[in-house]
């Protein structure tokens, strides 16, 4: 993580003074604002889109894997569990996962599939964020331009 940070803070102030850069100087604050906004509203886009689109099938598989346990099979019976876990994954068990506050209702064994899941779906936008950030990187090595910024 703070490698991650290190490299987003040093990526940000260079991308935004690359892009005033290129503009003409009546055109920077328009420049500074789309720049900021596509940061902003792009990255978080793309990449929960990520998350969220591949929870669901994360989960199942994990589930899926920890129904072979005895104790998971038996606690997920139980009438008050199986319906916390029918509200969450849905009647055909590929539910949207909307809510997850459930989840404090279930005893930890069953919680588990459901972290693991989630954290398997991140893994997977970190993954795409690594590639995403090695291709601007490759990007910026061969397309950026050396100029010199005006002073006034």
């Amino acid at each position: 993580m703070v490698l991650l940070g290190a490299g987003m803070g040093a990526a940000m102030q260079t991308m935004t003074t690359l892009a005033q850069s290129g503009a003409p100087r009546p055109d920077m604050g328009a420049v500074t604002a789309a720049v900021n906004f596509f940061r902003a509203s792009g990255g978080t886009a793309v990449f929960l889109s990520v998350v969220f689109s591949s929870a669901a099938s994360h989960i199942h598989e994990r589930i899926s894997a920890a129904s072979r346990n005895a104790r998971f099979h038996d606690l997920a019976e139980q009438p008050g569990n199986a319906r916390v876990i029918t509200s969450l994954l849905g009647p055909g068990g590929h539910g949207e996962l909307r809510d997850s506050s459930a989840l404090a209702r279930l005893d930890a064994l069953l919680v588990r599939p459901f972290r693991e899941g989630y954290a398997d779906a991140l893994h997977t936008a970190f993954l795409l964020g690594a590639v995403v950030m090695l291709a601007a990187l490759v990007h910026a090595l061969v397309r950026v331009p050396d100029r010199t910024l005006p002073d006034a």
